[in-house]
């Protein structure tokens, strides 16, 4: 069975043929440097899957892979996963790495999300429901995040958002962001257990 990065491979050499033979045919048709950019922009979401950067024509610089291994290992380095432990019991989605990697991490991300969210109704049920990025900013202002915390918790939000929705993630990089990932939903399970218990004392 042929392989989805194989298929794409194909298609851009396929569709580059094209229009070289284009070219060739009508040589008076130029190309500027806005049209490449733009033909480029329509194989970014894919290219991912097949090289760790693309890089555009006037030098702008796309990085897949890199930049979610990079926000992975800010989360390692902020101490917010300190001491924690990998989740026992393989969540439905983890399960699903080897046969589509974008969508195990896209249950990681909602896995992700709802342990905030559970985490500031306790602390202020009044903003629970406020965009993440907000919420995360909340979780920090209460003391529960240091501010670098903070940041690594925004950056790892935001890197797993593209990942989901560009091209395949190998299995190899989703399985490091996932063991991360399970060590961070523990992290955020004793915050939210601590506070949950704060908040039945003082009740």
């Amino acid at each position: 069975m042929e392989s989805k990065p194989l298929k794409w491979q194909i298609a851009i050499s396929s569709i580059s043929a094209v229009l070289f033979v284009g070219h060739l045919i009508w040589p008076t048709i130029k190309l500027d440097t806005s049209a490449l950019f733009l033909l480029a922009l329509c194989f970014l979401p894919w290219l991912g899957a097949i090289f760790k950067s693309v890089k555009l024509p006037g030098g702008a610089e796309v990085e897949y892979r890199q930049d979610l291994l990079r926000a992975t290992k800010k989360v390692e380095d902020s101490g917010l996963i300190k001491d924690s432990l990998i989740q026992k019991g393989d969540p439905i989605y983890r399960t699903l790495i080897q046969q589509d990697p974008n969508l195990a991490l896209a249950g990681l991300r909602i896995d992700i999300e709802r342990k905030l969210r559970t985490l500031v109704g306790i602390i202020d049920p009044d903003n629970s429901l406020k965009p993440l990025s907000q919420v995360v900013e909340i979780i920090g202002s209460r003391g529960l995040f240091t501010k670098v915390q903070t940041q690594a918790m925004h950056g790892i939000l935001k890197r797993l958002n593209i990942a989901v929705h560009s091209g395949r993630v190998p299995v190899k990089d989703a399985n490091e962001v996932m063991e991360m990932g399970s060590r961070l939903l523990d992290s955020l399970d004793k915050r939210v257990r601590k506070q949950d218990f704060a908040a039945k004392t003082q009740a």
